[in-house]
């Protein structure tokens, strides 16, 4: 059941999902085994420390992946009545993982974590960075994006809009919609190249295709306006229904204003 449940998770990671939906498709899957959260969890602690000999670690990648799948669901909550867990925090979980398998899921955790005092770290800019820069090297399109993150912040290095427009858009090679829709804002407002509308737009219609709520948000109010395109209200309307659907409520504005001073789009909708 947990290996189900961790193809899901680690096939989502690959797509470049966002952070805050991993929870939820994480219980999805649990649900679809027919199992329940506590039940999944102490199933995958068990196989954790059964895998080797006196809880040893060796080199895989499946049991280095299920240690990490187990930091990031008890860094979301996930319980475990058992007392017979590895660790107390998450963070070490996934240096654990890490160490048995240089897993780049792990390292782009850790980076985040370190970034932002999560997981059981304290706030380290150049660990923060060490991290994202190795789960980068490694290929991972969100190690990718948090290096460029990294770049475009100062965090942990010398601020560099280049670089992270860079990084930007080879996460965006995979579709990973956060990096379209960086690499659209960096066109828009020249970081780290000259200001292109028309570029911006592209990239923010690529992350936008991808489910990317902030990107709809965005082009809802350029459509609305006129901002680096053809004024579009039935196309302002369509991308603000998606960003309202994507979690995006101060789109309710956007909407307002649309409809308080384009009456004749009731009729035409």
């Amino acid at each position: 059941m947990y290996q189900n449940v961790s193809t899901a998770f680690y096939k989502a990671l690959d797509r470049g999902t966002y952070f805050k939906l991993l929870p939820e498709i994480i219980t999805k899957a649990i649900k679809l085994n027919k199992s329940n959260e506590v039940d999944f969890m102490q199933k995958l602690c068990n196989e954790i420390l059964n895998s080797g000999d006196d809880n040893t670690y060796y080199d895989d990648s499946a049991h280095s992946n299920l240690v990490c799948l187990y930091g990031f669901c008890k860094e979301f909550g996930f319980k475990n009545p058992s007392s017979s867990e590895l660790f107390d925090l998450p963070k070490d979980y996934y240096h654990h993982a890490n160490d048995c398998g240089n897993n780049k899921y792990a390292r782009n955790f850790l980076a985040r974590n370190y970034r932002d005092g999560t997981g059981g770290a304290k706030i380290d800019n150049q660990e923060a960075f060490n991290w994202a820069n190795e789960s980068a090297a490694l290929g991972f399109t969100s190690g990718q994006y948090n290096l460029g993150y990294c770049y475009i912040k100062g965090i942990g290095v010398s601020p560099s809009n280049e670089l992270a427009l860079h990084w930007f858009k080879e996460a965006a090679k995979v579709y990973n919609s956060m990096a379209e829709y960086n690499v659209g804002f960096c066109y828009r407002n020249g970081y780290g190249t000259v200001v292109n509308q028309l570029k911006a737009t592209y990239w923010y219609r690529r992350a936008a295709s991808h489910d990317d709520g902030l990107a709809q948000f965005v082009l809802a109010g350029r459509y609305h306006k006129g901002n680096g395109v053809n004024r579009d209200v039935h196309s302002a309307i369509r991308f603000g229904i998606c960003a309202m659907r994507n979690g995006q409520p101060n789109i309710r504005r956007t909407l307002d204003s649309i409809f308080s001073n384009d009456l004749y789009v009731w009729y035409n909708w």
